[in-house]
């Protein structure tokens, strides 16, 4: 019981201590955009590959996609600079 109860326990503790730390800045909005950013976002990308089976991590399409996609990229900005230098 208490792992089920404890995670929502932190999350508000974790909010708690966010408000707390900068009482009446007006700067709630960045505030919860450090908050995803730096706390949430890479805490839940953590669980779900830590939680994830090896097999659903192999797929070789995907991965050849996006180094393709990368290459790509890397050569129009080499590109780009080469033609910023020449000028």
């Amino acid at each position: 019981m208490i792992m089920i109860v404890a995670p929502i326990f932190l999350i508000i503790l974790i909010g708690y201590g966010f408000g707390r730390l900068r009482p009446g800045s007006g700067n709630s909005d960045k505030l919860i955009n450090d908050y995803v950013l730096y706390i949430a976002l890479p805490a839940l990308l953590f669980l779900a590959i830590a939680r994830a089976d090896i097999s659903e991590l192999k797929q070789w399409g995907f991965i050849g996609a996006s180094l393709v996609g990368i290459g790509i990229v890397y050569l129009l900005g080499m590109l780009i600079a080469k033609i910023m230098v020449m000028y």
